[in-house]
């Protein structure tokens, strides 16, 4: 796997994660700018039921469930690719590639990004 790619897969379940909290928030936002409007106006909740800020608010919610999904397979595959490439390095010592391979299963989405800084960033072939 190429250097950029293991790099992409360390920061991705964080950057994934990041981006369906932002979903979320904004489609809750959404929620209530509708909320707010119908207040103002009067207006029944069930007129403006199929407006453009409801389709957006529902379509921020599922991207919302689709960024994490995706950060729970990418965060699975990062356990794996991690620890693989620890127990085979030859840089660390067996007390050192059982501590990695532990921060890989308990705290993946910070562990993974500081061992690719540390330990994959200036590698020249990424076997």
């Amino acid at each position: 796997m190429k250097k950029f790619w293991k790099g992409a897969l360390a920061f991705g379940p964080l950057a994934t994660l990041i981006a369906g909290i932002l979903c979320l928030i904004l489609s809750y936002l959404g929620l209530f700018i509708w909320a707010a409007y119908t207040s103002a106006t009067g207006a029944e909740p069930a007129e403006t039921a199929y407006s453009l800020l409801v389709v957006f608010m529902v379509i921020l919610f599922f991207a919302c469930i689709i960024f994490f999904f995706i950060s729970i397979i990418l965060c699975l595959i990062d356990m794996i690719v991690f620890c693989i490439h620890a127990c085979k390095n030859p840089n660390l010592d067996d007390g050192k590639k059982a501590l990695w391979c532990i921060w890989f299963i308990f705290f993946q989405l910070f562990t993974c990004p500081v061992y690719w800084c540390i330990h994959m960033r200036k590698e020249v072939n990424c076997n």
